[in-house]
C-alpha cells in the first residue's frame, strides 16, 4: 500500500513537477562546489602548486572553517532578507568567484585563485547550502513533504557522490577549467530557476 500510494502521488501531475523542481535545486546545489572543494582541497593545492610539502592539508581546514562560519551568517540574514534573495547573492557570489578562479588559474596566479576558491565555498554556502534545506521543507505541502524530500535528498547524495568521486578523474582528463566552467553553468541554471520560480517563503504560514 505504501508503494502504491508512493507511486500514485509521485506521477500525479499536481504533484509532480513540484518534486521534480526541489529534487532538481537539491542536484544543482551539489555542484556549487563546497563539498568537492573540501573533499579534494588537499589534491587541488597540489596539483595547481605542483607541491606536496606547502602545508596543503591545512587548506581544507581553512576551508571547512569557512564553511561553517559563511553558515552561521547565513542562519542569522535568512529571516532578514529572505531566502530568494540570500540564494541569489551566495549564488552569485560563488559564480564570479569560480570565474576568477578560472582567470587566475589561467595566468597562474594561484594565491589569487585559491583566495577565489574560498569566496566559491563562502557563497555557496551562505546562500544555497543554508536554504536548500528550507526550500525542501518549506515549498512542498506538508501531505507530500516527507516523501519529496526523501526524493530530492536522495537524488542529491547519488548524483553529488558521483561527481565527488569522479572530480579528480575529470580534472585530470579535462583540466581544472572545464570542470570549474560546468560548475559556474550550473549556479546560472540554479540562480534561473529560483529567480524564475522559487516562490519566497519567508513569513508566510506553511500549507
Amino acid at each position: 500500500t505504501g508503494a502504491f500510494n508512493f507511486i500514485k502521488v509521485f506521477f500525479d501531475k499536481k504533484y509532480f513537477i513540484p518534486i521534480l523542481f526541489v529534487s532538481f535545486l537539491a542536484v544543482l546545489n551539489g555542484f556549487v562546489g563546497i563539498n568537492v572543494f573540501i573533499s579534494y582541497a588537499p589534491s587541488i593545492f597540489e596539483e595547481v602548486l605542483g607541491c606536496t610539502q606547502c602545508g596543503s592539508g591545512h587548506y581544507g581546514t581553512v576551508l571547512t572553517l569557512i564553511n561553517l562560519v559563511a553558515t552561521v551568517i547565513g542562519m542569522l540574514l535568512v529571516d532578514v532578507i529572505g531566502r530568494k534573495k540570500l540564494v541569489l547573492g551566495g549564488l552569485f557570489i560563488a559564480f564570479i568567484s569560480i570565474i576568477l578562479v578560472i582567470y587566475f588559474l589561467t595566468v597562474h596566479n594561484i594565491t589569487a585563485m585559491l583566495i577565489m576558491l574560498t569566496l566559491v565555498v563562502f557563497g555557496g554556502a551562505v546562500g544555497p547550502g543554508i536554504c536548500i534545506w528550507l526550500i525542501l521543507s518549506e515549498v512542498l505541502p506538508t501531505h507530500i513533504r516527507g516523501m519529496g524530500i526523501s526524493i530530492a535528498l536522495v537524488s542529491k547524495a547519488l548524483i553529488e557522490s558521483i561527481f565527488i568521486s569522479k572530480f579528480l578523474g575529470l580534472t585530470s582528463v579535462y583540466g581544472f577549467a572545464p570542470v570549474f566552467y560546468f560548475m559556474g553553468i550550473c549556479m546560472i541554471v540554479f540562480a534561473i530557476l529560483v529567480y524564475k520560480f522559487l516562490p519566497e517563503m519567508t513569513n508566510k504560514e506553511l500549507l
